[in-house]
């Protein structure tokens, strides 16, 4: 995983001084920044999203970097930035793309069966109407795989979330959800 990370950090330093030396505002920095550095971090998400603490410190390095491009957030502590910058951190956008990518495998948006990769849990137990059930890993290997590390966030949202009818209603949903751990 070290090795797929340093590949991707180095794509977006690239990107990143390039955008550096360019003399223009703070908005135009932001797009500039999550059209190119993003697009490289969040590339493949659910596939190798990283799990060991070095590898996630690796890539949230990048946007500690590139929220420092600004004079105006420049000397604040990097949660202060993002939450000026009105930004997630990297490791809570992988973790939403989880939950997005859940709900559009177990409402079938892809032509795939969502027994393949979830199994519903049987027992009646607290919680919605469409609760995971987690099974038991003592590998790595299977531990951190996307159908695997997604179950405890996705049991742990309410029933109104889960049983949206679309996907906007479901990532809005989500939005409200997530707010108090994001940002204010």
């Amino acid at each position: 995983m070290v090795y797929h990370c340093r590949i991707m950090i180095r794509k977006t330093t690239e990107k990143h001084y390039n955008i550096e030396h360019l003399p223009i505002g703070l908005r135009k920095l932001l797009c500039l920044c999550i059209s190119l550095v993003r697009l490289h971090l969040e590339y493949c998400v659910p596939i190798w999203s990283p799990h060991y603490q070095k590898d996630i410190e690796l890539v949230e390095g990048v946007q500690h970097r590139a929220t420092k491009l600004t004079d105006d957030v420049r000397n604040l502590h990097y949660e202060e930035r993002i939450k000026k910058l009105n930004l997630m951190t990297l490791e809570k956008r992988r973790h939403r793309s989880d939950l997005i990518e859940t709900f559009k495998i177990i409402n079938d948006c892809y032509n795939l069966k969502s027994d393949l990769f979830f199994t519903y849990d049987e027992g009646l137990r607290r919680g919605h109407s469409k609760k995971l059930y987690k099974k038991c890993s003592r590998l790595d290997l299977r531990k951190y795989v996307f159908s695997n590390r997604v179950i405890d966030h996705w049991n742990a949202l309410s029933d109104a979330c889960v049983t949206s009818n679309t996907i906007n209603q479901f990532k809005n949903c989500l939005k409200r959800e997530l707010q108090p751990e994001t940002h204010s």
